[in-house]
């Protein structure tokens, strides 16, 4: 006969047995849940993961392989990599090598946030034929910040340096190096300037031109007068605030008249661009705004050009360290086209300002002469190719037409095509070849009369 303890004991083996048989049922269904899961989730990697199919899944990679377990970071990042290798150009493959088709892209098709994974391949950046490719660990694009690893060789700052401007036209907004390793390079995404940048009196240097804000270092531009060509082109269409610039340019020479003999303001609006600085400095600034002036006063500077020269000469010095003279010539094609007459006194006078003026472009910087030319049309019929082509340093402006931005700028590429410019950036040309965007600030509206 069981006893009331026997039966007990018995009970208690059955709950457990009972707990057990459930507990065993909620880990079968616990595994077959995370084997669906995994199984699903193994399924969308892979789909997700088809680069060679649909490049446009590079998007994200960088975020997707940080919030993923290992074994789907080491996916992902094969993945990647396997796709570049398919990019690489079969020329620059070793002798003898297969020479496989390489994957073809078009980049410019490319939603942008899958561009900063094809940096490499867009820039042809290739050493030792390994495209350079983003650290997947490190890398945050959507917060600005692309550490770029290269394996096939050490990383060239430089390079990547000088293809800023197109990393910019491609990604969008303005990006710069910050930190520089052996084989690694970090670029971060610089917070867009202000589209309007109130101009102050302290942004003015001694001894040099302030050129507004460079758009890659956020850092004001100057060029120093001594070293400024003799002649200056400053081209941009209506509305792209070339104007603005040119107020911004006097307000650089009237903070440093002790360094100028003269400065003459020719002025092609009939007087109305200048007119606030009539009595900004009488002993020094003079306004015109008739041709025949302008005609008189070349035939002057040309004078004074060639005995500063001849002074200087035999000094033994090759340019003068002050005294410049400025002359400041707005809207220049209405001094450059040919008069309406058949005088001609008149024609004789003119032919003789355009030979003038290419001579003064072309020999006056030694002798501190500083010409500011400004025109909408930089065309050969408004701007003779004699004149432009002397001078060598140009602030280039929007410019709406195609003719008038590859006369400017020749081919067009990312990071120098004025077309693309918004109003108050412009692209810096010297004469030693750099190209610099800059943005100019807004300069204030001022009483006529004052400065």
């Amino acid at each position: 006969m069981i006893t009331p303890a026997e039966l007990a004991q018995a009970r208690a083996l059955v709950a457990v047995r009972r707990a057990h048989t459930r507990n065993l049922a909620d880990l079968t269904s616990a595994v077959q849940r995370a084997s669906a899961h995994h199984t699903a989730a193994s399924k969308y990697l892979n789909e997700r993961l088809k680069f060679r199919i649909y490049p446009e899944r590079l998007a994200g990679i960088a975020e997707l392989a940080q919030r993923n377990t290992s074994s789907f970071r080491r996916d992902i990042s094969i993945r990647y990599e396997m796709f570049l290798n398919d990019m690489i150009d079969p020329i620059s493959l070793e002798p003898g090598a297969p020479k496989p088709r390489p994957r073809q892209v078009d980049f410019h098709e490319l939603p942008h946030a899958a561009r900063p994974y094809l940096l490499g391949p867009y820039l042809g950046i290739h050493p030792g034929d390994r495209f350079a490719r983003l650290c997947l660990d490190r890398s945050v694009p959507s917060r600005g910040k692309l550490v770029v690893m290269q394996t096939g060789g050490p990383i060239d700052a430089d390079q990547w340096r000088s293809n800023i401007p197109r990393v910019n036209a491609w990604l969008g907004g303005t990006w710069a190096v910050a930190d520089v390793g052996a084989s690694t390079l970090t670029l971060i995404q610089r917070p867009e300037l202000p589209a309007q940048i109130p101009m102050r009196p302290d942004y003015l240097r001694n001894g040099a031109l302030f050129l507004g804000f460079d758009t890659e270092t956020q850092q004001p531009t100057y060029l120093p007068f001594g070293e400024m060509t003799s002649g200056t082109f400053v081209v941009g269409a209506a509305g792209s605030g070339k104007s603005n610039a040119t107020h911004l340019l006097m307000h650089s020479i009237l903070a440093n008249l002790h360094l100028f003999q003269a400065v003459f303001c020719c002025d092609g609006k009939e007087g109305m661009t200048f007119a606030r600085y009539r009595t900004a400095a009488p002993d020094k600034l003079r306004i015109l705004t008739d041709e025949p002036d302008l005609w008189a006063l070349t035939t002057q500077l040309v004078a004074i050009t060639r005995a500063r020269n001849a002074t200087l000469a035999r000094q033994g010095r090759d340019k003068a360290p002050n005294n410049f003279i400025a002359v400041l010539i707005e809207e220049m094609s209405t001094y450059t086209g040919k008069p309406a007459t058949d005088d001609k006194a008149v024609l004789k006078a003119h032919g003789q300002f355009i030979n003038d003026l290419a001579s003064l472009a072309r020999k006056g910087r030694s002798a501190g002469l500083k010409i500011l030319i400004t025109a909408q049309d930089p065309t050969v019929e408004q701007i003779p190719a004699s004149v432009r082509a002397n001078c060598q340093t140009s602030l280039v402006f929007r410019l709406g037409l195609d003719q008038h931005a590859t006369m400017m700028m020749g081919e067009l590429q990312p990071g120098s095509d004025p077309r693309k410019l918004t109003t108050g950036r412009a692209l810096v040309k010297r004469d030693n070849g750099t190209l610099t965007t800059v943005q100019f600030p807004v300069m204030p509206e001022a009483p006529r009369g004052r400065p």
